[in-house]
């Protein structure tokens, strides 16, 4: 039985030249560093909440928790 390739859809992280570059045009603004910064807030509280939720067993200093 031979194994087969799965084809991927086309993305940014799999085209070049000018396909590539029409993905990166209609991207570019949705990750701006303002857009990120607004992130952070959210990507913090989830992270905290999935640390206060792992059992005592698997947990040690994080020194990334602020």
């Amino acid at each position: 039985m031979k194994a087969h390739a799965t084809e991927m859809e086309p993305s940014i992280n799999n085209t070049d030249g000018a396909e590539h570059s029409r993905w990166r045009r209609m991207l570019t603004s949705s990750f701006t560093r303002h857009r990120m910064e607004k992130l952070c807030p959210a990507i913090q509280q989830i992270t905290d909440d999935l640390i206060e939720k792992m059992p005592p067993t698997s947990s040690r200093p994080c020194p990334c928790r602020r």
